[in-house]
Formats: C-alpha cells, structure tokens, sequence
C-alpha cells in the first residue's frame, strides 16, 4: 500500500509506524523514502529497527512486542 492510499482510507492518519530490518538495504531505502515524505503529509514517522539473532534474520518472538513499542 503506498502512502496517498492510506492517507485516502484513514484521513485522520498523523502517525506511521514501520519496523525495518537494518541490515537489508531496501528496508532502509524505504524507511529514508517515507522519513522525506511523510513530513510534508503531516505524519510523523515511527521507526524502529528490528532486533536481529545470531543468524542476521529478525526473531519473529521479538516482532510482536517491537509493534506494541511503536504505539
């Protein structure tokens, strides 16, 4: 879902947040991407980078509690 569509559906909408993996180069490159639009949207971008195990993949017991952060 892009950014113009959510702002359609929830007009209200003044906080994203989004949870990204550090180490993958597309997951920054949208994070940087929303961090310079959403400003001018007047929505505020919550970012958190995931938490990664010995392997470099997130932990998927860690993602529910990451989103509960974001709130």
């Amino acid at each position: 879902m892009n950014v113009d569509t959510l702002r359609r559906l929830l007009p209200e909408i003044d906080a994203l947040g989004l949870l990204y993996n550090k180490n993958e180069k597309n997951s920054v490159v949208k994070r940087d991407e929303l961090a310079k639009l959403l400003p001018g949207m007047h929505v505020t971008l919550v970012d958190l980078a995931i938490e990664l195990g010995p392997d470099g993949s997130p932990m998927p017991e860690d993602i529910g509690p990451a989103v509960r952060r974001l709130k």
